[in-house]
C-alpha cells in the first residue's frame, strides 16, 4: 500500500514542477517498490495525472491511464510483482 503525505520543503526542491491542487492544498507524495526498483509517486493538480519516478534512473511517467502505468512498469515486474499489484490494489490507490 502506498501512504501518501503532503509535500515538505525538500519535496518541493526535488519536484519543483509539481502544482498545488485547485483548492490550494499541497501536492501528495508516496513511495512504492516494483520488484527491486523503488519509485516515487506525486499526486498534484497537474491535469496529466499523477507522476511516477524511478528513484534509480530518474525516468518518469504520467499515469493518467492505468494501462499506461502498467505498460511503463512492465519491464521491472516479475509475474509475482504483477499479481501483488492487483492483490494490494496498487493501481487503484495510485490513481
Amino acid at each position: 500500500m502506498i501512504e501518501l503525505k503532503r509535500f515538505t520543503r525538500e519535496d518541493w526542491y526535488g519536484f519543483c514542477g509539481a502544482t498545488r491542487f485547485r483548492d490550494g492544498n499541497e501536492p501528495l507524495i508516496g513511495e512504492f517498490k516494483v520488484g527491486s526498483q523503488e519509485w516515487v509517486i506525486v499526486v498534484d493538480g497537474n491535469p496529466d495525472g499523477p507522476q511516477i519516478t524511478n528513484c534509480e534512473t530518474g525516468e518518469f511517467y504520467f499515469t493518467h491511464e492505468p494501462v499506461n502505468l502498467l505498460f511503463q512498469l512492465r519491464r521491472y515486474m516479475t509475474e509475482a510483482d504483477f499479481g501483488q499489484m492487483f492483490e494490494t490494489n496498487l493501481i487503484v490507490e495510485c490513481l
